[in-house]
């Protein structure tokens, strides 16, 4: 016999996904009834597809999309070589991330190419 599965905490969704935690332990966290893994992990992805949670993200991802935009900036002033360029590189890869986990989007080509970031500046 099937429970039916309950609505999950959308914030617990979100910051599980920020903490990158795995779907089925955020799925827990949240209050899922879901038994087997695979059912926990599409309680995440059904409840990533709801308007409430469209709702909530967007502030999040909109200031990771500043930050990440500020540090591009920063990034043009800088020496290739520096540690601090490196850094600045890794930041930039992480906010990427978090802006494909926390929207949906693949995550399979976050790495930051600096033509991708002199194209980002001749728009600007």
């Amino acid at each position: 016999m099937k429970r039916k599965e309950g609505k999950i905490n959308v914030k617990t969704v979100i910051a599980g996904i920020m903490g990158y935690k795995k779907k089925k332990d955020i799925a827990v966290e949240a209050g899922s009834l879901a038994r087997s893994d695979s059912a926990r992990i599409n309680t995440v992805n059904n409840t990533m597809k709801t308007n409430e949670y469209k709702k909530e993200i967007k502030p999040y991802i909109k200031a990771l999309k500043k930050e990440r935009n500020r540090a591009m900036l920063a990034l043009e002033k800088m020496i290739p070589s520096s540690i601090d360029y490196d850094k600045l590189v890794k930041a930039l890869e992480s906010m990427t991330k978090q802006i494909q986990l926390l929207s949906g989007e693949a995550t399979e080509i976050s790495k930051i190419d600096i033509k991708d970031v002199k194209e980002f500046l001749n728009k600007a």
